[in-house]
């Protein structure tokens, strides 16, 4: 068989690179990450509400009473629970 490139060695260090970095917190930063905006995090019940009535950022929840649903050109879809 012929052999064009050794690729073992690199693969294994890679992926021992990145697990690297996920163990210790450093994959993904923010820059490499998808962010939910808190108009998403409503329509699916992630806004991580406290009994208090603050969320996990410390804004009132009157603060977000100005945020509307989600309409089609928002480009969201949303079907209520029965």
């Amino acid at each position: 068989m012929r052999r064009y490139a050794e690729l073992e060695t690199v693969a294994t260090l890679a992926v021992s690179h990145f697990v690297d970095d996920v163990r210790e917190g450093r994959y993904p930063s923010s820059e490499e990450t998808y962010h939910m905006t808190d108009q998403m995090a409503d329509v699916f019940e992630l806004s991580g509400r406290s009994e208090s009535g603050r969320s996990e950022n410390g804004r009132s929840e009157s603060a977000r009473a100005d945020t509307a649903s989600p309409s089609p050109s928002d480009g969201i879809s949303v079907t209520p629970p029965l």
